[in-house]
């Protein structure tokens, strides 16, 4: 890098180290998490950090009382029990690298490598983008990646989102870099994208559709081979490294294969999980049909309209006649439609799509009551960031390494929706497809550059591309306003559970003991989803003599008054909680007594409780 280069990277990487420490500072509440992923990688990290990394097997604090694992509070898709002990399904090489951290800063240090992480992805990014656009263009798309992207959510949640991004994306920066027929620069690109095994197993889809897409493009055998051995190297590493430290595979994926929900059971069942999968991963936007309808609209608009351009740029000419001059028709109707005489054209659906961007926002964040719980649902690429649909125009001219991107994040998400057994879980945009959003945001600023100087409204045209580049970093920010409030209710969650002194803690709802992970070790924790476990755990409680216990329920009357109907237990103490902004995460924390157990000698007595 020349010296002249530095002012210009300073630009991007002063004001974005300052804006993601300040907003690190803000969030605070470091040992409360978002999704009940981060729960149980900070589980893992913790054991890791206490065994010096010797042991990733997570104590279950209610085992005395519990040996079968009957009411274990961990147990659905976050982990497996293998030889007796708990053992998280997700890759070790993330929570090992925080318990690090961890040991040396405390809660703080597990957010180190997520933004250290985040801010060399903008790094490399801005790196990208000036080889291609020069170095104020780079600046700028550098800026719109660090925050109006989901990137800048994921830089401050215990996730390893980013950390797989800057492989990904430093894989393509070298794969560019050296040449796309370098050997040496493939193998090195192969070898880096391989590398995202390592925190993201679904990922490893994209270097197989980067060397797929460099074939397709470029006709050309050995560098997809050269990328191919490198992933495949790296891949082999992953493999030995998870059977020497989890004693299987591809434990994550095997896991939730078997999680499968009943109705994905034959071809034609589990063909409709998957689809239903893609759409939650392209498509969907909200609860309500006619409104997710609406919100697809413009998208489906523009993207028929960016189709017919790039096909009425891409038809040969029809002179002299020959087997191509039906296409040759095709695309003077096409260009009369969609061509650059066209007035205001794309000032008219870019502005239709600014508008359903912007009616997305409201609907999802200020007119739902479950902002935060239906992210999976809501969070589909299309519709989250609509504004990705200009990645599909192939402007005149247009390389091949922006045609490469795109067939590779094309086959990658539709590989992920038809493979991936799960869908996202809580999520800030799909994060399946987050690490491909600076690739995204290359190509939409490449055919957008295109557009407004085909358009014959560039001032309207210019306008409504910063609208979107506004409303996305307003919608970011609401993410990491929900963030918080989400670490702050469980951060208050586990403050009054570990203030009380009861040391017994029964959990109904699924989420709440991998919400209060950092004082998992502080109680024992059991989870009784439904009256029938519940009854078996009370048993339990009352043969080993406990005095009292803690019960965390929905924010539901039937759930209390059922515990004094049918086990004859009125709450002590009942104390409701519940989020600001999200209604789903609303409990009631009721403190209960014990009567003594009954006497084992079968006399009939009462033993007084120990």
């Amino acid at each position: 890098m020349t010296f002249q280069r530095i002012p210009a990277l300073a630009l991007v990487l002063t004001p974005v180290t300052l804006l993601y420490l300040g907003v690190f500072v803000w969030m605070g509440r470091y040992d409360a998490f978002w999704s009940e992923d981060a729960g149980i990688k900070y589980l893992q990290a913790l054991q890791l950090m206490e065994s010096r990394g010797t042991d990733a097997a997570i104590a279950y604090p209610g085992q005395s009382l519990d040996p079968h694992y009957q009411f274990h509070p961990l147990a659905g898709s976050h982990t497996r029990i293998r030889d007796g002990k708990v053992y998280s399904v997700y890759p070790l090489l993330f929570p090992l690298a925080s318990a690090l951290m961890l040991r040396w800063l405390g809660p703080p240090g597990l957010y180190v490598l997520p933004l250290l992480s985040s801010v060399a992805l903008i790094l490399v990014s801005y790196l990208l983008a000036r080889q291609r656009r020069g170095d104020t263009q780079a600046v700028l798309i550098a800026l719109c990646i660090a925050c109006a992207s989901p990137l800048l959510f994921y830089a401050f949640t215990f996730w390893e989102i980013n950390t797989a991004a800057l492989l990904l994306l430093a894989g393509v920066f070298v794969s560019v870099r050296w040449s796309p027929h370098a050997a040496g620069g493939n193998l090195a690109a192969g070898m880096l994208m391989g590398s995202v095994l390592f925190f993201r197993t679904e990922l490893i889809l994209f270097p197989a559709a980067y060397a797929l897409a460099r074939w397709s493009v470029r006709r050309r055998w050995a560098p997809c081979l050269w990328l191919g051995t490198g992933s495949a190297v790296m891949a082999s590493v992953f493999l030995v490294f998870q059977q020497f430290t989890e004693g299987t595979l591809l434990t994550q994926f095997a896991h939730n294969l078997a999680a499968l929900p009943d109705t994905a059971t034959g071809v034609g069942g589990r063909l409709a999980h998957q689809l239903g999968v893609l759409r939650e991963l392209l498509l969907a936007g909200h609860w309500d049909p006619r409104i997710d309808r609406l919100l697809l609209a413009p998208v489906a608009a523009t993207g028929l309209w960016l189709a017919l351009r790039s096909c009425a740029a891409a038809a040969p000419s029809p002179d002299p006649p020959s087997r191509w001059t039906g296409l040759a028709l095709h695309a003077r109707v096409a260009a009369r439609l969609a061509g650059s005489r066209a007035a205001y054209g794309a000032t008219l659906l870019l502005g239709a799509l600014l508008l359903g961007g912007y009616v997305y926002h409201v609907s999802t964040s200020f007119t739902q009551s479950l902002p935060i719980r239906t992210t999976p649902v809501t969070s589909g690429l299309l519709v989250f960031s609509p504004w990705i649909i200009l990645s599909f125009y192939r402007p005149p001219g247009s390389d091949a390494t922006a045609a490469e991107w795109f067939r590779a994040i094309l086959l990658t998400a539709l590989a992920i929706g038809l493979i991936a057994p799960v869908s996202g879980g809580l999520q800030w945009g799909p994060r399946f497809l987050v690490p491909l959003y600076p690739l995204l945001i290359l190509l939409v600023w490449e055919s957008a550059a295109a557009l407004r100087l085909q358009s014959t409204g560039r001032i309207g045209l210019t306008l409504l591309l910063c609208g979107f580049v506004l409303v996305s970093t307003v919608q970011q920010a609401r993410g990491l306003h929900l963030l918080r409030a989400k670490k702050g209710f469980n951060q208050v969650l586990m403050q009054t559970i570990a203030a009380s002194p009861v040391p017994t803690v029964v959990a109904q709802p699924w989420w709440i003991p991998l919400n209060v992970a950092a004082i998992y070790h502080q109680k024992e924790l059991f989870a009784a989803p439904g009256p029938e476990p519940l009854g078996r755990l009370l048993t339990r409680l009352r043969q080993d003599g406990r005095e009292a216990f803690l019960f965390i329920s929905e924010q539901d009357d039937r759930i209390i008054r059922g515990i004094e109907t049918h086990y004859g237990l009125r709450p002590q103490r009942l104390v409701p909680m519940h989020s600001q902004v999200d209604r789903f995460f609303s409990v009631y924390i009721a403190a209960y007594r014990l009567p003594g157990r009954a006497d084992p000698t079968g006399t009939g007595r009462r033993v007084k409780p120990r």
